[in-house]
Formats: C-alpha cells, structure tokens, sequence
C-alpha cells in the first residue's frame, strides 16, 4: 500500500512536467508587433548619403518547436521577423533609388516554465542565435535606362529575453509573449550596424504532441 501510494506521487509530479495529459511536444505561431530603434550608426549613415526614411514595418512573426527536457524546462528552436525598413533616396534623373531590409532570426531557447494550474503555465525564456539580413539596393545611373540591383545578406547575431503565459487544452492552447531581441544587423561597409531587435509583443496558438512512455 505505501509503495502504490509512494509511486503514484512520483507519477503526479512526473507528470507536471508535462503538457496536458502527458504531451510534451509543442509547436507554437505567434502574431504581433514590435519596435526597433530608428536612429542608429546604420542609419545615420544612409542620411548622410542623401537616404529619407520611408516605412517601417512593426509586424512581427514567431515560429517555435518546442520539446521538454527535464521537469520545468524545455529547449525551443525558434524563428523571429524583427525589423524591415524601407528608404527612398531621389536620384535625379527618374525613378528614386530604393533600399531595404528585412531581418529573421534562428535561435536555440531555454525556457523555464511553472503549471500554475493544469491548463494554465506561466514561463521565461533566453535564446541565441544568429540573424539573416536581405538588404536590397534600387539604384539609376546614367549609363542604364533602368535601376540596377545590387542584394546582399547579412549574417549576424541575437540575444533574446521573452516571457509569457500560455492556456491549455490537451492539444491545443493560446499564448501571449513578449521580450526583447538585441540584433545588430545589418553593418554596412564603414562598420555601423543597426539594431533590428527591440521589443516584440505577440499573441499565438500553440499545438502539443507526442506522449510520455
């Protein structure tokens, strides 16, 4: 009898560890918005260069695969959109010229998380990872009646704090995330970068699979 009892709370705690019912896959999308500075060494630069700034995308996007390693903490492989920025420049003779840049992220995450409740957790989370930065220049010269196109990609680097909450049935939940991402990207030829990280603030579904043996 104290040995059914005995591993009946070793199950009960085991299984704290877990989603609900014992899944410990999780697949997560969040949509929301963000925040990046606009005045940085990149950008003074592209100025100074006869650049105005013309949109700033605060759209955000978050894909995350996450599985659970050991009781309260899980890894995540994660994908962030951070900063996408668009500048004019007039060129003089036609079309303006054009630059732009759009910013991803491919992070490893350690979150530790707490099940208030059965349905209910609450977690924070520090990833790494590098960034991946299209830049894409439009520009008229003299010797060509049409722009010429010059892309690059940026590999960089990112630091990420987040935090969140998340509701929970067997397979299907809803989150809310928010956090900071630090990503100096991209860096231009002189050695400034800009920083597309800045604060994110998503809302998302979550899906959970899998079982515990």
């Amino acid at each position: 009898m104290v040995t059914g009892c005995l591993s009946a709370a070793v199950e009960a705690a085991a299984e704290d560890q877990l989603f609900v019912e014992g899944q410990r896959i999780g697949l997560e999308l969040g949509l929301g918005g963000g925040w990046a500075p606009r005045d940085t060494a990149y950008t003074r630069t592209l100025e100074t260069f006869g650049f105005e700034h013309w949109t700033t995308s605060q759209f955000r996007f978050s894909a995350a695969l996450e599985t659970i390693v050991v009781r309260y903490f899980s890894l995540l492989l994660q994908t962030n959109r951070l900063d996408k920025q668009e500048w004019n420049r007039d060129s003089g003779i036609g079309d303006d010229d054009h630059f732009n840049w759009n910013t991803w992220t491919l992070d490893v995450h350690l979150r530790a998380f707490y099940p208030v409740t059965h349905w209910f957790r609450v977690y924070a989370q520090f990833g790494v990872g590098p960034t991946f930065t299209g830049t894409r220049l439009y520009v008229r010269t003299t010797s060509s009646p049409e722009q010429t196109r010059f892309r690059e990609v940026d590999v960089g680097y990112n630091i990420a704090g987040l935090g969140g909450l998340e509701l929970t049935s067997r397979h299907v939940g809803f989150f809310t995330q928010g956090g900071y991402f630090y990503a100096p990207s991209p860096k231009n030829l002189l050695g400034d970068r800009h920083q597309s990280g800045g604060g994110v603030l998503l809302l998302g579904i979550s899906f959970h699979f899998g079982s515990r043996s």
